[in-house]
């Protein structure tokens, strides 16, 4: 599962300069937030990439989960560092942190593993982290659900792989006219085989779900 927020001219946070140092930007309101943190709850792992986890050292669990409306369980946590050269952790005692194999000799692990930090190697592709090595490597580990927030660069090497099977897109009333953005070249609308599957408001903001399956085809199959 893949969330994104991003404001009205498909901004993911304001330029660097504007922003407080390893403080996280809130595009959305509280009720999406809120709602963001319901789901989270239903994952085994929430996963983010390496800029986030370096500018806002994100908490990642489900805090603000409205009471009775998931588990009470917190998902485990993690970021992915290709070359592991953030040692500066998440907000939580324990997170898992994918890099490559090339990255086994880096000075960064002794700081990463005394932190709480467990490194998983995954192959490289593209100069990357390569999803599916990552998605192997939780299946191992029992990790079987997995959102994926933060950072356009992860969700689209996810998404160039057909690797996400439902996308939350969350958008905020809000311009920045600069800041991070979509890596140059990648596409920022959902086509096939996503389907939108639902659309509701959350506060002032709008979530729309694309289900990679294509439902009205299953209504066709279990229709008599």
């Amino acid at each position: 599962e893949l969330k994104t927020a991003v404001s009205l001219d498909g901004r993911f946070a304001p330029p660097a300069a504007e922003r407080a140092e390893r403080r996280p930007v809130f595009l959305t309101g509280e009720p999406a937030r809120r709602e963001v943190h319901r789901r989270r709850r239903w994952m085994d792992l929430v996963l983010v990439g390496e800029g986030t986890a370096r500018a806002d050292t994100p908490r990642l669990d489900g805090r603000l989960a409205p009471t009775g409306t998931c588990p009470a369980t917190e998902p485990v946590a993690g970021y992915v560092d290709t070359d592991l050269s953030w040692s500066g952790g998440l907000d939580r005692s324990s997170y898992l942190v994918f890099t490559t194999e090339e990255s086994r000799k880096s000075a960064a692990r002794t700081a990463i593993e005394a932190d709480g930090g467990e490194i998983v190697f995954c192959r490289m592709h593209n100069d990357r982290v390569e999803p599916a090595s990552i998605l192997e490597q939780c299946a191992e580990r029992g990790i079987y659900s997995l959102m994926l927030e933060g950072g356009p660069r992860l969700a689209a090497s996810f998404l160039v792989e057909g690797r996400v099977d439902r996308w939350i897109r969350q958008t905020s009333p809000v311009v920045l006219g600069a800041g991070v953005g979509w890596p140059q070249g990648s596409a920022t609308e959902p086509t096939r085989p996503f389907t939108l599957t639902r659309t509701l408001t959350l506060g002032e903001d709008l979530e729309a779900v694309y289900d990679r399956r294509d439902f009205a085809a299953v209504l066709a199959q279990v229709t008599v």
